[in-house]
């Protein structure tokens, strides 16, 4: 089965942003033999498009109650478009920052319409709820410095998977941080910051010489493949 991997990116972002992890799978899949395809798709709009209105719309995506009315206008968007582009093809959807809200919103139109996603990265994206049946598919991935504890990339502070959930014993609502969670959540120690996940060359290379891009293919690759 062919596999297509489609890249959502964040708001105001260049059209190319993401395109050297879209090289870097492609490569590794042709390298086991298997057909696969990446595309680019910019769910808020590139930096043709007003911020002000990207960030809304973002900003209207990440609450827990968009993601229970079904209520992202962009995730219906990028659900048609796939499923009139890669009818039969096992499907990947990989997103940065509110792209990767983007991604959860189009797998669940998706799964509503009887179309699996095979599995979700979201990387270095705000917090939010992720729908039960899209949680142990789907893998979250944030940056951190080089001692491998202190978060490098701001924007993952924004938001929670927190919700309130009834005690067993006494009834009462109980807080729980990570009731709407992933169930996959990985470190990715880069070098810098949010723009900086597929960065190919200096000054983004670690002490090793590897550069941000191939850390960032490393984590997705091994997620899809220990999945499988």
């Amino acid at each position: 089965m062919r596999t297509h991997v489609y890249l959502l990116s964040g708001v105001a972002t260049s059209v190319d942003f993401m395109l050297p992890l879209g090289k870097a799978l492609e490569e590794r899949y042709h390298s086991t033999g298997v057909e696969a395809e990446y595309f680019a798709l910019h769910p808020y709009g590139s930096w043709e498009r007003s911020m002000w209105l990207q960030l809304q719309e973002a900003r209207q995506d990440i609450s827990t109650k968009a993601v229970h009315i079904r209520a992202s206008v962009r995730g219906h968007q990028i659900a048609e478009h796939i499923m009139l582009k890669s009818s039969g093809c096992k499907l990947i959807l990989i997103g940065h920052s509110a792209g990767g809200i983007a991604a959860i919103h189009a797998a669940a139109v998706l799964r509503r319409n009887g179309v699996n996603v095979s599995f979700i990265v979201q990387i270095g994206c705000p917090k939010h709820a992720v729908p039960a049946e899209l949680r142990a598919r789907t893998l979250y991935t944030y940056g951190v410095g080089g001692s491998g504890w202190k978060i490098s990339d701001p924007v993952v502070r924004i938001g929670t998977w927190g919700g309130w959930e009834k005690g067993r014993s006494s009834g009462l609502p109980i807080w729980k941080p990570m009731l709407h969670a992933p169930y996959h959540i990985r470190k990715l120690p880069i070098i810098g910051g949010h723009a900086d996940y597929f960065r190919t060359r200096e000054p983004f290379l670690n002490e090793d010489r590897i550069p941000n891009i191939h850390l960032t293919t490393d984590v997705v690759w091994n997620f899809i493949n220990d999945i499988n």
